[in-house]
C-alpha cells in the first residue's frame, strides 16, 4: 500500500485504546460493517464543517458558520469532539437565521445559468409542480442527509409537507430547504447500524466519517457511489477512496487541522506572541501546514513527522534556521533540505518550539517533553501528585539538566519525567523557536548543558537523549504509537477505531 494512504488507513483501524486490523493484502473481500468500524456518539457539525457543507450543498461562497458561537476544544483536544459541541438556544437561533438566508439566496439565483436554483430544482424550468418538487427534494435530501432518501420515505414526506405549506413553488422550495438545513440528519454526523451487524456502522456512515475527517465537509458523489456499491467495505475499495480523497484540494483542511489541533498550534493563527512579529508568527504556522500537506499527499512514510530532514521555509525562516534560501522571492515558501542540521521533524520547527517555549526569553524542556509524549507517543502523563514540592532553587544545580535531575531522583516524579525531561532537553538544541542554536537566555536561570552520555536513573531500560537524532531514533522505535496518537483527531468519543 502506498505510503500516502498509510496514515489514513491506520487512523481508520487504530486508536490509543483500540486494536489493529490487518486485512489481507490486495484483498477485495467484503468486511462486515465497513472495516469493522464501531458506532460512536453523534456529533454536531463544527462551525467550519457547517460552512464547508452548505457551500458544497448549496453552491454558495457564504460563510454562515463564522456567525455561530465559537467552537471550543473538547476533552480529546479537538473541536469535532461531541463533548464540546452542545446545542444552545443561541446556536439554534443562529442556525435558523443561516438556513433562512441560505434558502433565500437559492431562490434569488433563479434564472442564473448553473446557479443554485437550477442545480437543486432543474425540473422547475418546465412544469414546476408537486412531481417536480418530489424529485428535486429526494435528490436534495440524499445529498443533505448524506445517504439515499427515497420518495415516500419519512424524511422525504417531512420536506414535502414543508413544501406544500408554501403559497408558490418557490416559497415551498425555500421552506423545504430550511427544513432540511434544520434537520438533525443534516446538522449531526450520526452512526447508522450495518444491516449485517447492528453493533457496526453501515457504509454511508463510514462515507460521512471519511468526508468530515479528511475534508471537513459532506461526501461527494464518488464517495456516496462507493458506499452504495459496497466498495467501502473492502480493503481495496476503502484504500482507493482514501487515496483519491487525500489528493483532493479539500484535504488541505485536514493538514491544517492537524497543525492547529493535533500539534496544538492554533494560537499562532489568531493570537499575538511576545517577541514574535505577525509575519514571522504566520510563517511558522505555514511551514507546518505545508510540511503536513506534503507528507499527506506524497509517497513518504508518516514517521517523517519526527524524522523528516526537510521543510518548507520563506527567507525569514531560512535565515532563522541558518540554511540557504533557494529563491529570489523572499515571501515564497520553498522546500529545503535540513540534512546535517540539528532540526528534524515537526517537533523542531519554529512553530512547535515557540508554543512550547514558556516565555519570550526562556525555554521549557518539561513542556516540550510533555508535547512529544502526549502528541506523538499517545501517552497522557497524570497530573503531578498534590504533595510534591517545586524544584528546589537552592539545590546547587549548575544547569537546567542538573536541576531537572531532581525529577528523576524523586520516586514520585521519575516515572513521567524520565521520558519527558530527556526529550525536552534534546529539543533545546534548537533554541527558543524565535532564535537559533543553543538558547541560553532564561532556562530557569541556568545555561543549557547537553551531552553526558549516561542513563538517567537506575531502572532497566532508562535512556539518555542527548540530541535530536537520539530522540528521533527513540521515537522511531515506538513509531506505532504515532498513528495511534493521531487517531485521536476524531476525538475520544468519535474515533474511527475498531
Amino acid at each position: 500500500m502506498p505510503h500516502r494512504i498509510a496514515l489514513a488507513s491506520l487512523l481508520l483501524v487504530a486508536a490509543c485504546e483500540g486494536r489493529f486490523v490487518t486485512p489481507a493484502p490486495n484483498s477485495n473481500q467484503r468486511v462486515s460493517g465497513a472495516m469493522a468500524t464501531k458506532q460512536t456518539p453523534i456529533h454536531r457539525l463544527t462551525n467550519d464543517e457547517y460552512t464547508n457543507t452548505v457551500q458544497d450543498l448549496l453552491f454558495t461562497n457564504a460563510r454562515p458558520g463564522d456567525n455561530f458561537p465559537r467552537s471550543s476544544v473538547g476533552e480529546s483536544g479537538y473541536k469535532n469532539d461531541s463533548t464540546a459541541l452542545s446545542v444552545s438556544q443561541d446556536w439554534v437561533a443562529r442556525a435558523l437565521t443561516a438556513a433562512d438566508d441560505l434558502a433565500t439566496a437559492v431562490i434569488a439565483s433563479k434564472g442564473t445559468a448553473g446557479g443554485a436554483y437550477a442545480q437543486i430544482a432543474p425540473c422547475a424550468s418546465g412544469a414546476a409542480g408537486q412531481a417536480c418538487a418530489s424529485d428535486a427534494l429526494a435528490a436534495f435530501a440524499t445529498r443533505a442527509y448524506r445517504r439515499p432518501i427515497a420518495a415516500g420515505s419519512a424524511e422525504h414526506a417531512q420536506l414535502m409537507a414543508a413544501f406544500s405549506a408554501g403559497a408558490t413553488f418557490d416559497e415551498g422550495l425555500h421552506d423545504a430547504i430550511v427544513a432540511a438545513l434544520m434537520s438533525p440528519r443534516f446538522l449531526f454526523v450520526a452512526s447508522e447500524p450495518s444491516a449485517l451487524d447492528p453493533a457496526l456502522i453501515d457504509d454511508y456512515t463510514l462515507a460521512s466519517r471519511l468526508a468530515y475527517f479528511l475534508w471537513q465537509t459532506m461526501p461527494d458523489e464518488a464517495l456516496l457511489a462507493a458506499a452504495a456499491s459496497g466498495a467501502l467495505s473492502t480493503p481495496n475499495g476503502l484504500g482507493a477512496e482514501v487515496k483519491r480523497m487525500l489528493q483532493d484540494v479539500k484535504a488541505v483542511r485536514f493538514a491544517k487541522t492537524l497543525a492547529r489541533e493535533w500539534a496544538g498550534l492554533g494560537n499562532l493563527e489568531s493570537s499575538s506572541i511576545a517577541g514574535v512579529d505577525d509575519a514571522l508568527r504566520l510563517a511558522m504556522l505555514q511551514e507546518t501546514d505545508l510540511f503536513l500537506q506534503d507528507l499527506l499527499q506524497s509517497e513518504r512514510s508518516f514517521i517523517e513527522v519526527v524524522r523528516g530532514d526537510y521543510s518548507f521555509v520563506n527567507k525569514r525562516l531560512a535565515d532563522l534556521y541558518g540554511v540557504t534560501f533557494p529563491a529570489t522571492d523572499p515571501a515564497s515558501f520553498q522546500r529545503v533540505s535540513l540534512a546535517g542540521q540539528k532540526r528534524m521533524g515537526i517537533g523542531t520547527q519554529a512553530s512547535v518550539l515557540t508554543v512550547t517555549a514558556g516565555a519570550p526569553d526562556v525555554t521549557h524542556p518539561v513542556r516540550r517533553g510533555f508535547w512529544v509524549v502526549q502528541r506523538v507517543m499517545c501517552m497522557s502523563p497524570p497530573p503531578p501528585p498534590m504533595d510534591v514540592p517545586p524544584l528546589d532553587p537552592q539545590s546547587g544545580a549548575q544547569s537546567i539538566r542538573d536541576r531537572l535531575n531532581q525529577h528523576v531522583a524523586s520516586p514520585a516524579c521519575n516515572g513521567c519525567h524520565l521520558v519527558m525531561d530527556n526529550v525536552g532537553l534534546a529539543l533545546e538544541n534548537c533554541g527558543h523557536g524565535i532564535t537559533d542554536g543553543n538558547h541560553n537566555g532564561g532556562n530557569f536561570g541556568f545555561p543549557l548543558v547537553l551531552g553526558g552520555g549516561k542513563a538517567l536513573g537506575t531502572k532497566p531500560g532508562n535512556f539518555f537523549v542527548a540530541n535530536n537524532g537520539d530522540m528521533s531514533d527513540l521515537l522511531f522505535t515506538i513509531s506505532g504509537m504515532l498513528g495511534m496518537g493521531l487517531a485521536n483527531f476524531q476525538g475520544s468519543t468519535k474515533t474511527l477505531s475498531v
